[in-house]
């Protein structure tokens, strides 16, 4: 399945992985599940575009939440996202 996102929705998304970078950045958190240190904001960018695009196939609002760590990426789901 092949979801295509508005520039406008990847703009959006990646605004919320620049500040959920600077929020880790802020509280000394270091990338988790095996990630590399070497690239934590392209980490965050693509895994808020990866909760944008699952929310759109959903048809599902998405609020891009930044704060809370515990808290589910798209409703009840947990998205992680790869590069291909």
């Amino acid at each position: 399945m092949r979801i295509k996102l508005s520039p406008a929705q990847i703009l959006q998304a990646a605004h919320v992985g620049i500040l959920r970078s600077v929020q880790n950045i802020k509280h000394g958190c270091q990338p988790r599940y095996g990630a590399a240190t070497n690239a934590p904001w392209d980490f965050s960018i693509r895994g808020a575009i990866g909760e944008m695009a699952l929310a759109q196939h959903l048809g599902i609002y998405w609020d891009g939440a930044i704060g809370d760590y515990h808290a589910a990426d798209v409703q009840s789901y947990q998205v992680r996202s790869i590069a291909t």
